[in-house]
């Protein structure tokens, strides 16, 4: 019977001793709000790159004799790309493409594109009106003088590369023209580069989750300059694990502006960057951990007096916010929490 007594005594006791109140228990650590500023940016790589497209065949058969070259890439109006058999090949604007030779008596949109190109260079001053007189066989002879090649006063089919536009960044085919290389014609070497370079970011599955679009991207160019550039849309590179997510300007122009010519014209370009997650915000500045919702659905941070002052959050990064509502060197609860008492009348 004794150890019986005991042992109901002891479940009396635990049972009619309540255990102490874990909230009213509690010792708070209190921090001071702070003035400060709260921003999260990304360091990256982004990646630059000149897309071409195919523009035009040669036409020319025989040996590559010479290749010219710029450093840029810019090609203008009656430029030499390369010589066959030591005749120059030169670009010209035109949107028909060449098809025959052109001297005395031809007519038509590609003698008109012809005489335009040698008024450009100051050798044609008659009527642009795609027909081959005398003063058009003049100028192409003075053309040819020019090039050092034997003057005949008709264009060779195949001298002449029409281009939409130009000045333009074209490319001619390294693997097929060559110095020494031997052409037949009707390969397919020029190529013409887009007007500004497309740029992306390559990131990881779970960086690409932060970058949402329309995030501010700064990019640091080659010769140390800040471009300016926001996220767009996102595609899994399909030869690796990452996420390429593409850049577009910030403005109607192109995300390197005038200084283009500072990226590498036939290859890629990595620079460093930064992304923009969170813009810094100046303000009061407290530790995230000391935010709560009260019963009432406001959010507040508590004091030491234990009172529930309601404030507003501006902007929240790697743990801390910036909020309205709180002066400076008020002592809030880390982390916050409220009893009953403070929950049922927070501060207005």
């Amino acid at each position: 019977m004794l150890g019986l007594g005991t042992g109901i005594g002891f479940a009396a006791k635990t049972v009619l001793i309540p255990p102490p109140d874990p909230i009213k228990a509690s010792t708070f650590t209190y921090v001071p709000v702070r003035a400060g500023e709260v921003g999260s940016t990304l360091d990256i790589s982004a990646t630059a790159q000149w897309n071409t497209q195919n523009a035009a065949a040669n036409q020319l058969s025989g040996v590559v004799t010479s290749i010219a070259t710029s450093s840029d890439g810019l090609y203008s109006q009656g430029e030499v790309l390369y010589s066959v058999n030591q005749i120059p090949v030169v670009v010209a604007i035109g949107d028909v493409p060449a098809f025959r030779s052109i001297g005395a008596g031809d007519q038509g949109d590609d003698v008109a594109q012809v005489q335009q190109m040698l008024a450009d260079l100051g050798l044609f001053v008659g009527s642009v009106n795609g027909k081959a007189g005398y003063d058009t066989v003049a100028a192409i002879s003075a053309w040819q003088d020019g090039l050092g090649t034997k003057n005949t006063g008709r264009v060779e089919f195949g001298q002449i590369i029409f281009l939409p536009s130009l000045p333009a960044r074209v490319t001619v085919d390294s693997a097929v023209i060559s110095k020494g290389s031997a052409l037949s014609g009707g390969e397919q070497t020029i190529r013409l580069t887009d007007n500004q370079p497309t740029f992306w970011l390559s990131v990881t599955p779970s960086q690409a989750t932060t970058l949402r679009a329309g995030l501010e991207v700064q990019i640091s160019s080659p010769n140390g300059n800040t471009w300016h550039a926001v996220t767009d849309g996102q595609e899994a590179d399909k030869e690796s694990s990452t996420i390429n997510v593409s850049l577009k300007s910030a403005n109607d122009g192109p995300i390197c502006a005038d200084q283009c010519r500072e990226l590498k014209f036939n290859d890629r370009s990595v620079l460093p960057s930064k992304a923009i997650l969170t813009k810094p915000v100046k303000g009061m500045v407290i530790p995230t951990s000391t935010l709560v919702v009260s019963a009432q659905g406001d959010t507040v941070v508590v004091d030491e007096a234990g009172t529930a002052v309601p404030v507003s959050v501006l902007a929240s990064a790697r743990g801390m916010s910036v909020v309205e509502g709180v002066d400076n060197g008020t002592k809030i609860r880390l982390p916050g929490r409220i009893s009953d008492s403070t929950a049922e009348d927070p501060k207005q």
